[in-house]
């Protein structure tokens, strides 16, 4: 399995975008950027948003993102029947953070407007 370090790094070679060319949008050294893709530092949800915002991905697609429908690293699998599984995971992990964020803003609108 894995880690979101690994997955980052993933996209990121798929994107073909360089270590610096990444750290460098996000404010941050190549030893430090190369450090997350390692595992070798904790990463903050904030951070996350960050890169998967430069890798042209949401938070929710890079930390379910799985190599392996890509690559087709560990056997000889029905890839077409396994994205579409893959991506459906993903499309409702993203519909269920999205209605999160939108019951939190209509309690605050709901909160503002009754008093």
């Amino acid at each position: 399995m894995e880690n979101i370090g690994e997955k980052i790094k993933n996209i990121r070679e798929i994107r073909n975008y360089s270590q610096s060319f990444v750290a460098k949008k996000t404010g941050m050294s190549q030893s430090n950027y190369a450090k997350i893709e390692t595992g070798k530092i904790h990463i903050k949800p904030k951070t996350i948003e960050i890169i998967a915002s430069i890798l042209e991905t949401s938070p929710a697609i890079l930390k379910n993102f799985d190599s392996n429908i890509f690559i087709n690293k560990e056997n000889n699998i029905d890839i077409p029947k396994q994205l579409i599984q893959h991506f459906m995971h993903t499309t409702k992990e993203i519909l269920l953070e999205e209605k999160a964020l939108l019951e939190k803003k209509l309690k605050i609108i709901e909160s503002v407007t009754s008093f």
